[in-house]
């Protein structure tokens, strides 16, 4: 998994979150450790820090962790009913036009980051890809008086 990121799609009923990919969710770290340990991932992960974000009904306060998986760890969770896969698109330009350097693979990984970002100003409804692709919509809400 060296360079890519793990995501899993979540379960697609209910929630506003519904059948979108994200990195998987757990409400421990032991949890966490528990599901690195059970796909063979050995050293301990690393915390990135707390990220605070707020939605409308509820603040969420998400405490990432990193941690390096062998190229075998991870996978598909059939037993748990959760679909997932590696995630790195410009890890495929690479294998496609032979990109090997460690220069040319960040360069490309730089490019595919901002390309995907641009996805929405190419989109007749401003929607990002991914948001296209998993079938959700962004939606624009007045802001409140006060």
């Amino acid at each position: 998994g060296e360079g890519r990121i793990w995501l899993q799609r979540r379960p697609s009923e209910g929630g506003i979150w519904a059948g979108l990919y994200c990195p998987p969710m757990f409400e421990s770290e032991s949890d966490a450790n528990v599901w690195m340990s059970r796909r063979g991932v050995s050293a301990p992960a690393q915390a990135l820090g707390t990220v605070f974000h707020v939605l409308t009904h509820r603040d969420l306060h998400l405490h990432p962790l990193l941690a390096r998986a062998p190229a075998h760890a991870v996978p598909a969770d059939e037993e748990e009913g959760a679909s997932g896969g590696w995630f790195a698109p410009a890890l495929l330009a690479c294998a496609v036009l032979g990109l090997h350097a460690r220069g040319e693979v960040a360069i490309a990984l730089t490019a595919g980051g901002v390309l995907w970002a641009l996805t929405a100003f190419f989109d007749k409804d401003r929607q990002f890809l991914h948001d296209r692709l998993a079938g959700t919509r962004q939606v624009l809400l007045p802001k409140a008086k006060r």
